[in-house]
Formats: structure tokens, sequence, C-alpha cells
């Protein structure tokens, strides 16, 4: 569930609207001042990280510093679509297992707010281009995917492009293509957005041996009656 929609609401008119309400001199008017979920969230975020990293202080030294880094913070996070309480939690999850007693910036928490494949067993994106290289050869195309992340990549970037690889520079072309696909349809999958099933596999089914030859006997048979 998106518990910050009202946190990207505040921020839709323009990126000046923080946490206080100090005047907007360019404009000559007073910055709309956030709605208080908002507030809950980033004060909980930072609350959090305090409690994670030991030497926050050094960072946040004094109230005016923290409310300047808290309007800091929620413009950046609004500024890279990480409006979720999903997203915050895996940047929190990460920073957790941070070895530093320094809160990271907003930068560096934006990087851990991205989900990485394997957080949802996904194959990584080199092993799902690997696969995908393997499926795109005519012989194998009957052979079962991993997943259907894998598969829309697959489709996305093309078969014909996965063959068609006949110098480095296309390789790197492709390469990037596939894992641009394969990013963009983690977090389709991660958001709960459609993708495309898995293709059906028709197997092949052959008649036993003894069954084989009755029906030949019997097409024989047959046959043979109709030259009468």
């Amino acid at each position: 569930m998106n518990y910050m929609k009202s946190f990207s609401d505040v921020y839709n008119r323009a990126s000046n609207n923080g946490l206080s309400a100090e005047p907007d001199k360019e404009n000559n008017k007073a910055r709309e001042p956030a709605d208080q979920k908002t507030k809950d969230i980033v004060n909980n975020l930072f609350s959090t990280l305090q409690s994670i990293f030991p030497a926050n202080g050094y960072a946040w030294s004094n109230d005016k510093i923290v409310s300047n880094a808290k309007e800091q913070w929620l413009l950046a996070l609004i500024e890279n679509n990480v409006t979720t309480i999903e997203k915050i939690r895996y940047g929190v999850k990460k920073c957790r297992a941070i070895k530093s007693p320094f809160i990271p910036t907003p930068g560096e928490f934006i990087e851990f707010c991205k989900p990485d494949p394997k957080d949802f067993n996904l194959p990584t994106a080199q092993v799902a281009y690997d696969e995908a290289l393997r499926r795109s050869a005519p012989c194998a195309r009957n052979e079962t995917w991993s997943h259907a992340v894998v598969y829309n990549a697959y489709k996305l970037t093309s078969s014909e492009s996965l063959q068609r690889q006949g110098n480095y520079a296309e390789e790197k072309r492709v390469r990037n293509l596939f894992f641009n696909n394969y990013s963009m349809t983690v977090q389709k999958f991660i958001n709960n957005e459609p993708i495309h099933d898995l293709p059906i596999l028709i197997e092949h089914q052959f008649p036993e041996q003894g069954q084989a030859t009755k029906i030949g006997s019997s097409a024989l048979s047959n046959l043979m009656k109709g030259l009468k």
C-alpha cells in the first residue's frame, strides 16, 4: 500500500514545497507546509537512522540542521520517486547492514531504496542475460524459463537482437538493452504491475511402441482394402 501518496501530492506543484513555511523569496510567498502524515514519515525515518548510526551527532548537531536536513531529504526522495513505505523499508534494511557509524547521504539512501532482484528470489541481471542468450537459440526455445520476469525482458529485447551479436559494439548495445529491460520488468513485478505469463510448453506425446505397431498395421490394412 502506498502510504506516501500525500508525500507526492504535496510536491506535485513545485519542488520548493518544503517541510517548513519559510518564505519563497523568488515568488515572494510562503512555502506550503507538508501535511502531518508526510512529516510523521520523515520524522520516523530520521529517528530510525539516528538509532542505526551512532555518529549521527556529527552530521545533525542541532535542531536547525536537522530541520534543514529533513527538508532536503524529503525533496531528494520525491525527486527520485522514493514515495512508498516499501521502498523506504528496503533502504532502512540495507542501512542496518552498513558497518560505517555515519549516516548515508540522501543519494546513498536512495540507492539503498532500490530493491535488488535477489530480494525477490530473482536472478541477477547477468544471470538473466545469460539465460536469454541461451534461450534465443532455436534449439533451446522449448526449455522452461526460470522466471516470468526473465521471459518478459527477453521478449522486450527480442530473440533476433540477442542472436545478432557479430561484434563487441553490438554485443554491448544488446547487453545494455537487455539490462534496462530487465530492470524495468523487475520494477513492474515488484510493484505488482501486469507482465506476460510464461509461455505454455507443448509436450510432444508419442505412442508407445506396441501401440504404434497396431496403429501402423491398421492404417496399412485400410490402405490395402482401398486398393482392392
